[in-house]
């Protein structure tokens, strides 16, 4: 069914946001983090021009929402930014964890915009993560500190990206969706870059930097996809596998693993 190729490309989406995840923290050890947003978006649009360009011609420019399309990515944009900068001060399950308030916030947003039904059990389950989301946080001690304003902020960013996508996917192509997500991305990105340039040497760095883009193209366009076939709200659910994903990057590739209490809030 419809639905259940909508779930499997979000879990799908999610292998590619968490390998993005830990690309991106390996790579902010290296550049500054503007840097690093910049690279991710002008590799994600020469991906684009050199597999996608051929194949679609100008079809790929072609939007009868040009307004909601450069929103869409600007929203991305800011998400961006604020996602590399939580993972360059806080370890990678403590940053997904908190950026789970997101699929809270496109519950609550997906009926007060797309004016869906969302029935109890759904509002039930919204409140029980919230609370998980709070024992990860433990405000007044614990993880709690200034840096738990990115990876917050960047959830309510991308709950309002969400549901942009969804309203594009039922009438805008999705290539051509992912390609204006890139290119705002990259200009937008591009007023902080001769500012913080460093012309990096080692080319496995090169080769991140090359990566990002290709990762989060990917993820992105799973997600496009799926919002095309099924309503968010349904959705949200599914992605929190990127929880569980994301606890074992962090302790395979950087050697952290949360305490207790925030495997507790993961868990819940």
């Amino acid at each position: 069914s419809s639905t259940a190729k909508a779930i499997l490309l979000v879990v799908c989406a999610t292998v590619f946001f968490v390998s993005l995840d830990v690309t991106a923290k390996y790579l902010s050890g290296y550049l500054p983090v503007p840097q690093v947003v910049w690279v991710r978006y002008a590799s994600h649009v020469l991906w684009m021009l050199v597999f996608i360009w051929p194949r679609l011609g100008s079809r790929l420019f072609r939007t009868r929402r040009l307004r909601f399309q450069i929103g869409r990515g600007l929203l991305l944009l800011i998400t961006t930014v604020l996602s590399i900068a939580g993972l360059h001060y806080l370890p990678l399950a403590e940053v997904t964890a908190m950026g789970f308030v997101a699929p809270l916030l496109v519950v609550v947003l997906s009926a007060l915009i797309l004016r869906e039904k969302i029935g109890p059990r759904r509002w039930g389950a919204v409140i029980v993560g919230f609370v998980g989301v709070l024992i990860v946080v433990r405000p007044g001690g614990g993880v709690a500190s200034w840096p738990i304003v990115f990876p917050l902020a960047m959830a309510f960013s991308y709950a309002l990206y969400q549901i942009v996508a969804r309203i594009l996917a039922t009438t805008e192509n999705a290539s051509m969706t992912l390609f204006y997500t890139g290119l705002t991305g990259m200009v937008g990105a591009s007023v902080f870059l001769p500012f913080v340039w460093v012309t990096p040497t080692d080319p496995f760095i090169i080769a991140l930097m090359l990566l990002t883009g290709f990762l989060g193209g990917a993820g992105h366009l799973l997600l496009t996809l799926a919002f095309g076939l099924a309503p968010p709200s349904l959705l949200q659910p599914f992605l929190f596998s990127q929880l569980i994903l994301s606890t074992g990057a962090g302790w395979v590739f950087f050697g952290t693993v949360p305490d207790a209490v925030s495997l507790g809030g993961i868990g819940v």
